[in-house]
């Protein structure tokens, strides 16, 4: 169930306390995705565990290394200046007597896009409500013995840049596997290298419980034909168009580049159309 009042919340928005950039260039630039984490401590017998989060552009959520939810691309797009959307999860199976760590990993989305002219000239950064990337939550604790607990962001989370090196809703990710921080979000990892979470403004728009149904992976599809084109170039066929995101596992060297590229048709040489993407 939502907050009923908007004092519910007790938490503020945090960010990595990084400014974007002044050049518009800059902003294609690596800008790694940051991670945030947060180590609580549970004296007593949970009875039930709300998780109330939202991200701006997008979050994902982990809790003692698992994953929160199943919900993508969390959340909703909106008028940020107007309201802003957030979940509520039931936690309450994944905590743990005594120590416990909750994790946040931002994306751009809509909220940090890139400077892209589209049109050939209208720079979307301009028509929307832009910043840099934010979440905020709390989790509220019942405990059997009928006392309450709450738990939320503030300036005490610490951030730290992530695998993601750049993300954007049109031109993808690049993502560096040397880059992962084991454990990240789970009790008891080295904080080495980890700094305060700042906090920052509040987007203007209210936040307003998601109304509407999330995304989520609802199958998997897999490929109808894999066409080697030419030496390390591959054309998956998946037999139909789609909106998705793909699981792929590969081997190689350390520092071996995957490079995955996405279209609607082939050339007439069986390569790739990307201006179809």
């Amino acid at each position: 169930m939502a907050f009923l009042e908007e004092n519910d919340w007790e938490g503020s928005w945090i960010s990595d306390g990084k400014d974007n950039p002044k050049n518009l260039q800059d902003f294609y630039k690596e800008d790694p995705a940051p991670l945030f984490r947060k180590e609580i401590n549970l004296d007593k017998k949970v009875w039930k565990a709300r998780l109330y989060i939202s991200g701006l552009g997008y979050y994902e959520a982990e809790i003692n290394g698992k994953r929160v939810g199943d919900n993508v691309l969390d959340p909703a797009w909106t008028n940020y200046s107007k309201r802003v959307f957030y979940t509520v999860y039931d936690v309450t199976s994944m905590l743990n007597d005594g120590q416990n760590c909750i994790g946040v990993c931002l994306g751009n989305g809509w909220y940090n896009p890139l400077p892209l002219k589209m049109w050939g000239n209208n720079n979307i950064r301009t028509s929307l409500p832009v910043g840099r990337p934010r979440f905020i939550a709390q989790i509220n604790i019942e405990y059997v013995d009928g006392s309450k607990a709450s738990f939320f962001t503030d300036e005490n989370w610490k951030v730290h840049d992530g695998p993601i090196l750049r993300n954007n809703v049109y031109l993808g990710e690049i993502y560096d596997a040397n880059k992962e921080i084991s454990g990240w979000s789970d009790p008891g990892t080295n904080m080495e290298g980890w700094v305060k979470a700042s906090i920052i403004s509040e987007p203007e728009g209210d936040l307003q419980a998601q109304p509407l149904s999330p995304i989520k992976s609802t199958k998997d599809i897999l490929p109808k034909e894999i066409l080697n084109i030419s030496p390390g170039v591959y054309i998956f066929d998946m037999g139909e168009n789609f909106a998705g995101s793909v699981s792929l596992k590969v081997n190689g060297e350390k520092g071996s580049k995957t490079k995955l590229r996405y279209g609607e048709l082939l050339y007439e040489d069986s390569s790739l159309n990307v201006m179809t993407a």
